[in-house]
């Protein structure tokens, strides 16, 4: 599988979210965001993960500490997967959705571009 640059990655994510248009939160518990949650809905970062690297035990555990979790076996794909992206930028994005409004991620995703010298994805 081909790895994403952090430009492919951000315009995956981006686009995802202002198609989706809200949250991802967990099936049992909707005041938690989820990589994959209710409704099929997934978070930014949920966006990039392909459905053969997701686990369900992901959830309830931010990026950061997935991708530095070399115990964890079934996610040393997704570790690979994602080892040529910054891991500052995806933690950006993850907190937008997590914590940002949906009514201001346009300005918050002009922010993360400017901050990471990406340009916005057109549409």
């Amino acid at each position: 599988m081909n790895k994403l640059s952090d430009q492919e990655a951000f315009n995956i994510m981006v686009s995802h979210l202002k198609r989706q248009g809200c949250m991802s939160m967990l099936e049992k518990d909707d005041r938690v965001c989820a990589y994959r949650g209710k409704s099929d809905r997934m978070c930014a970062i949920g966006a990039l993960i392909p459905n053969s690297m997701y686990y369900h035990d992901m959830e309830n555990h931010g990026i950061y500490y997935i991708l530095s979790d070399m115990k964890n076996k079934h996610w040393s794909e997704l570790i690979e997967f994602f080892s040529e992206l910054n891991m500052d930028l995806l933690n950006s994005m993850q907190d937008i959705h997590d914590y940002c409004d949906v009514d201001s991620w346009d300005t918050c995703f002009s922010e993360i571009a400017t901050k990471y010298n990406l340009t916005l994805p057109k549409f």
